[in-house]
Formats: structure tokens, C-alpha cells, sequence
């Protein structure tokens, strides 16, 4: 898919990094954006820079994607009132740092959960419906 105009877009890690910069770029090229991130405020002002740019954000919600009842509630909001997505970019992403032995399970399991079964959630809750529809589609998952 090289045309996002008019398409439905779902990027998690929408307020910082590069889930906000392929926010941004998405509404550039007239995507129909939803949105999501952990950090409400920052979510917020990424929203306000697109609309004030002219794009669009059908939805926007701030969630932890490690918590798939959040997931799921935000999809099922989102395909009652917009249908099914056409793209999902799953961006949002943790990083722990320091000496391994100095690492504790809590920053293993926190790794594990926003950044393996993030995207899990995403998938279970969006793909579905995507495939449903027979309009194909694409999915894009960033590592961090």
C-alpha cells in the first residue's frame, strides 16, 4: 500500500517517537487516523498538531496496550462507529537498560508485555474484522 488517502489507520505509540512522527506522516498523506498511547497529555497534543495541520483523527485513547481488555474496548468502540481498519502499525514500545544482572523479573516481564503482547492484543482485537472485509490490508510491527 503506497495511498493512504481515505484509509483507516491505527498506530499505538502515537504521542512520541516514531508511532507520533508515523502519525504525523500518515496524516500528511490523508489518512484516517486512530490513535492510541499510554501517555494521555502527550496523546493529546499530538492530536491537536495534526487536526491544527488539517488532518484527521476519527479517535484518539489513552491506554496501556499490555492490558487487552483496553484493546479490546477501544476496538469494539472504534468498529461499531468506523468499521474495520485498514492499516495497523503497532509502534508502541519499551526499552530497559543497564547491566543485565542488574535487572529485575518485574523489567523482563514489563519488556514482554508492552512489547510482545502489545501487538498480540492489537491483533486479536483489529484483524479480524480486517480480514472480514476482504479489502486486504496491511500491518506494520515496530521492535523496540
Amino acid at each position: 500500500m503506497t495511498d493512504l488517502y481515505n484509509k483507516k489507520c491505527f498506530i499505538t505509540g502515537a504521542a512520541s517517537g516514531i508511532g507520533r512522527a508515523a502519525a504525523l506522516e500518515s496524516a500528511r498523506r490523508g489518512a484516517m487516523l486512530f490513535l492510541t498511547d499510554i501517555n494521555g497529555e502527550a496523546l493529546e497534543n499530538t492530536v491537536r498538531e495534526i487536526e491544527a495541520a488539517g488532518g484527521s483523527v476519527a479517535s484518539s485513547r489513552a491506554l496501556d496496550i499490555a492490558d487487552h481488555s483496553a484493546v479490546k474496548a477501544f476496538a469494539e468502540d472504534i468498529h461499531t462507529e468506523h468499521g474495520s481498519m485498514d492499516v495497523l502499525m503497532n509502534i508502541a514500545g519499551i526499552a530497559i537498560w543497564g547491566p543485565v544482572e542488574k535487572l529485575q523479573h518485574k523489567h523482563w516481564r514489563a519488556l514482554v508485555e508492552v512489547n510482545l503482547m502489545g501487538p498480540v492484543h492489537v491483533f486479536e482485537c483489529f484483524l479480524p474484522a480486517m480480514v472480514a472485509t476482504g479489502r486486504g490490508g496491511h500491518v506494520m510491527t515496530v521492535s523496540s
